[in-house]
């Protein structure tokens, strides 16, 4: 049998050796007898051939400049199909977040691949990292490689699938962000984590249900907005003395949403196409604020030289006002001046028009632009007009009902409107259901106060930020009463002190 065995070896590698010798005769004829030129046709002919047989679809991090959102939704199905086999796994948290996360290690591409099977038909995804030209930072793309002929089903049934799929993944795994932008360097995140709600904010009940009622007809309005044919978003400029709560009002809004929080910083932007690059960036289902908009940069008027739309600040009234820069300010020398063209940097009042009604602001929908101002008056009168800022909300200073709000907050329940005691009937109801008399003077007692809280703050300006420190820490038993009792007496001093000014 050994003998067999070693003969049979024999006789096969000697048929090896023949069949390769005659590879290295026809071979060389071949050489003589045909150009290189018809060799190289031969070989791109066949893989050509072979080549046809497979399609590949490329989905990049990045196109044409930008954050491609199909990216993240097809990388969400990559993930949670390929997670629980990959033998490498990385583990993260992110700021603020009580949430671990494992992730692949992307940027191995040799280990980062899987095939799937849709409908009997296999798909192999891998990982690919592509270098920019002139950009440092590497880029990711997810290639997908199939046959050929289920073309038409991959694309028709597969990709949607994918999608739908990636989609809900991103949504159940979704925690709210709070965005930044970087100098050069777009935005970066940190999970959002604010506790003001619409029964926490401190503000006027009438205006608080118009607020409330506007955003739930936003939300519900995507048939609206795509029959009168603009894009699907909304302007809300906040406007009101510091510590009426304008950013409390903020993070109530994307709270009551679920939307994430884009804060952009002006000032830190170099260009309007760096600002342009940034709308694009954000993503649906968002609330983008820009912040103390006539503090934040010099804001100027299209045209150079020509006549301002609003009056000058006074000297000392602060900087970087809407109307208190020229355009050489922000983005350079004004034409006319006696430096003459130069090139500009910064951001410009047009680019910020431009930013928050123009063209590339209806890239994306159901979006909310918020600017906060301490003064309305110095900003230029085209940042305040409808399509731009849709809904004026003027946060003023501090009323009776709002109070009684913070009070609830601060002072625990018992201290709203709603469950003061305050009739004959009451007071009775208490007496004769055995409470203690000094219970029920208490009850009378901080009823008569909350009542000249009322009428003191008619007569005196006060922001919610003022009263809040005064009842900030008073939460123990006993210290309610207390707490109403210094409010009133900041109120009577600032009473004393405005009378006294105007005399």
């Amino acid at each position: 049998m050994d003998v067999m065995t070693r003969f049979i070896s024999l006789d096969s590698l000697g048929s090896l050796g023949s069949l390769l010798a005659t590879v290295v005769f026809l071979r060389a004829v071949l050489s003589d007898y045909f150009p290189n030129q018809a060799f190289s046709y031969l070989g791109s002919y066949i893989e050509q051939r072979f080549a046809s047989l497979w399609t590949h679809l490329l989905v990049e991090e990045v196109t044409n400049g930008f954050s491609d959102p199909l990216f993240r939704t097809f990388r969400a199905y990559f993930l949670s199909r390929f997670s629980d086999s990959s033998p490498l796994l990385r583990l993260s948290k992110q700021v603020n977040s009580k949430i671990h996360s494992l992730s692949l290690n992307e940027y191995n591409s040799l280990d980062t691949a899987f095939e799937d099977e849709f409908e009997g038909v296999r798909i192999r995804w891998s990982v690919l990292v592509k270098e920019t030209p002139g950009n440092s930072r590497e880029h990711r793309c997810l290639k997908l490689s199939f046959r050929s002929k289920f073309k038409d089903l991959v694309r028709e049934s597969y990709l949607p699938h994918v999608e739908d799929v990636g989609q809900a993944l991103l949504e159940r795994e979704k925690s709210r962000k709070l965005y930044a932008n970087k100098m050069g360097s777009g935005w970066s995140s940190v999970t959002f984590d604010h506790p003001s709600t619409f029964e926490t904010l401190a503000i006027d009940p009438h205006l608080k249900t118009r607020i409330l009622n506007d955003l739930d007809k936003f939300v519900d309005g995507r048939e609206f907005y795509d029959r009168i044919g603009k894009t699907w978003k909304r302007g809300y400029l906040l406007y009101g003395p510091p510590g009426t709560g304008k950013t409390s009002l903020i993070a109530a809004i994307a709270n009551h949403l679920d939307y994430d929080i884009y804060d952009l910083e002006l000032s830190s932007v170099l260009s309007n196409t760096e600002l342009r690059s940034l709308l694009q960036e954000t993503s649906a289902r968002s609330v983008i604020v820009i912040e103390d908009i006539d503090c934040s940069v010099q804001l100027s008027n299209r045209t150079a030289g020509s006549e301002r739309l609003a009056k000058p600040l006074a000297e000392g009234e602060g900087t970087g006002s809407a109307e208190g820069s020229a355009e050489g300010s922000a983005e350079g020398p004004r034409a006319g001046s006696a430096e003459g063209p130069a090139k500009t940097f910064g951001v410009s009042l047009s680019g910020v028009l431009n930013f928050s009604d123009g063209l590339w602001s209806s890239c994306g929908g159901e979006r909310i632009v918020i600017f906060t101002t301490n003064y309305k008056e110095r900003l230029d009168p085209a940042l305040l007009r409808p399509g731009r800022m849709d809904f004026h909300i003027h946060l003023s200073y501090c009323g009776g009902k709002a109070f009684r709000v913070l009070a609830r907050n601060y002072l625990g329940e018992g201290l709203d409107s709603e469950s003061l005691v305050g009739d004959r009937v009451e007071r009775e109801r208490l007496m004769g259901n055995g409470l203690e008399r000094e219970r029920v003077l208490e009850i009378l007692e901080r009823e008569r106060l909350m009542e000249e809280i009322d009428g003191l703050l008619e007569r005196v300006k006060a922001t919610p930020a003022d009263l809040a420190e005064v009842l900030m820490g008073r939460e123990e038993e006993g210290g309610a009463f207390e707490a109403l009792q210094e409010v009133v007496v900041m109120l009577r001093n600032r009473l004393v002190v405005d009378q006294s000014e105007r005399l």
